[in-house]
């Protein structure tokens, strides 16, 4: 019997453990960069560490200058997600995501950027000649 209880002991420690995202409580999660509560779901992101932590961002500009300031914590970095713009409430790893700057889509910060799955969906999202399509890289060379 109790080997039975350390078992299910050790399973509850195993499954609390879990190190995956956490879902954002609009209207009550505050970004953890600027301190404004999180509103828009089409901009936000999270960064999960490996050992479980999570940080919530309000905009994707938000979430890219704390990447920054915190580069050389990279390598404990579980998750790095930012909000697909085209498809409200799902989420994206934010180095392979494709970035639309466009003065049009007013992110909470005012950088003015989205993250899209793909090229193809940026270039939809906004008119030809406007807007400036941009990778990571290019993302974290805009912010502060």
């Amino acid at each position: 019997m109790l080997k039975l209880v350390k078992i299910i002991c050790l399973l509850f420690v195993i499954a609390s453990c879990t190190v995956k995202p956490s879902p954002i409580l609009y209207g009550k999660d505050a970004c953890n960069y600027c301190r404004m509560t999180i509103m828009d779901p089409k901009f936000d992101g999270e960064i999960v560490t490996r050992k479980g932590k999570v940080y919530k961002f309000d905009a994707e500009e938000c979430l890219a200058s704390f990447y920054k300031t915190h580069l050389s914590d990279t390598g404990s970095f579980a998750f790095v997600l930012v909000a697909n713009y085209a498809r409200e409430g799902k989420m994206l790893s934010a180095l392979d995501a494709f970035y639309l700057n466009d003065e049009d889509l007013r992110s909470p910060m005012g950088v003015n950027v989205a993250a899209f799955p793909d090229r193809e969906t940026a270039e939809k999202a906004t008119a030809p000649g406007k807007g400036k399509l941009m990778d990571w890289n290019d993302l974290l060379k805009i912010v502060p």
